[in-house]
């Protein structure tokens, strides 16, 4: 989880990390990662090689291809795959579920853990 200059984190980022880590307890493989930096330096220190991005539209394409170009130059060895956002989840985006959690509505079809 890297944190983005341009936006202002509304969900505090050691409980997002500590849900997410339950929720994926089960699997060995996962490691949740907390930095300030540049993601391809961060992939290349881990050694990891795969960049998982969700895509809802066209203009999330654009978006991630670009940014994917950048890290793909800045670490050779950093391959960004895409997977395509079911059409149940692909009018979400993080704007909306903030704007409901801020007054009270219920996020819980949204993620897969509950915030507080």
């Amino acid at each position: 989880m890297g944190h983005n200059s341009k936006k202002h984190r509304y969900f505090n980022i050691l409980k997002t990390k500590k849900s997410i880590e339950n929720y994926f307890k089960s699997n060995p493989r996962v490691e949740v990662l907390v930095y300030d930096g540049l993601t391809a330096k961060i992939a290349n220190k881990e050694n990891a090689q795969y960049l998982i991005r969700g895509l809802r539209n066209t203009t999330d394409f654009e978006y991630e291809n670009s940014l994917s170009q950048i890290n793909k130059h800045l670490n050779l060895d950093l391959d960004t795959v895409f997977l395509i956002a079911s059409t149940q989840f692909a009018h979400i985006n993080s704007s909306i579920i903030k704007e409901v959690h801020k007054y009270g509505g219920d996020i819980s079809a949204f993620i897969p853990f509950k915030q507080s």
